[in-house]
């Protein structure tokens, strides 16, 4: 009995880990010719943030020191899963003068 209760709890917890990040959504931003669409983004925990270009005249790419670093390009896509709460300074190395935004993740 004992290890059926312990299953049941393991499972219950598994259940509300995948229905936390089923839940999660993703928010675009866009990168123009030298700037991010959006200078700061709110999202919870678990969500993730895509950011695209295409076409641009620029090459770019988005960083954030200790995270992530997307490859360059004129055209590119890169998504990332924010699953600790904080802010998180993001930039493209190529612009750093320009092209730097915030997540904010509850």
């Amino acid at each position: 009995m004992r290890k059926l209760a312990l299953a049941l709890v393991v499972a219950l917890a598994l259940a509300a880990i995948g229905a936390t990040y089923a839940l999660a959504s993703t928010k675009t931003i866009t990168l123009k010719d030298n700037y991010f669409s959006k200078s700061s983004i709110t999202i919870h925990k678990g969500d993730r943030v895509n950011w695209r270009w295409s076409n641009t005249a620029n090459r770019h790419n988005v960083f954030s020191r200790g995270h992530f670093k997307s490859r360059s390009g004129r055209s590119g896509n890169f998504t990332a899963r924010f699953t600790k709460r904080g802010t998180y300074s993001i930039i493209c190395t190529l612009h750093p003068a320009q092209m730097t935004m915030k997540v904010i993740v509850k």
